[in-house]
């Protein structure tokens, strides 16, 4: 069970731990700290194949594979890619005295969670680009904006927890 957001790996883990979970059918993605490029490993021994995918974008590789390798705390953890994409939700912060009222916040985006800085809105039904344009209709000045993981959702559990990963 996760206790906190989604961590990159080292970028010094031994690739040997990966592949044992690229053996399972589609593809593992590794999202893993530091890493220049995307690296795309196929391997093949005695009809078995191992398709993995080592990046350090989330969500470049939460679009292209089934599972995903990352970091709860010191220990790595593989997970649904779905169940990742779930806890996606787009912070956006605004300048707080152009914030709209409460009431007009909540026509606009019923789903939108407020905070000190501005809102956070889950983005598993729609695009981040579609949360911006909606603010720029409306006249809610954006100051910036990120992709962040809902901090009550990580009831969600690993696949198949490793022995000694």
């Amino acid at each position: 069970m996760l206790s906190g957001p989604p961590l990159p790996l080292p970028h010094d883990i031994p690739l040997h731990q990966l592949l044992t979970y690229a053996r399972q059918p589609g593809t593992l993605g590794a999202w893993v700290r530091g890493s220049v490029r995307t690296l795309h490993l196929y391997e093949s021994a005695s009809g078995g194949s191992h398709r993995l995918l080592i990046g350090p974008d989330l969500g470049y590789l939460l679009s292209r594979c089934d599972r995903v390798a990352l970091r709860e705390g010191t220990h790595p953890v593989v997970l649904d890619a779905e169940a990742v994409i779930h806890w996606r939700t787009l912070q956006v912060v605004t300048s707080s005295p152009y914030l709209p009222g409460l009431q007009r916040l909540h026509e606009i985006f019923p789903e939108a969670h407020l905070n000190s800085s501005g809102f956070q809105i889950a983005i598993s039904s729609r695009t981040p680009e579609h949360v911006l344009a909606e603010c720029l209709t409306h006249g809610i000045p954006v100051r910036e904006s990120r992709i962040v993981y809902r901090a009550g959702s990580w009831e969600l559990r690993a696949v198949n927890p490793p022995e000694s990963f």
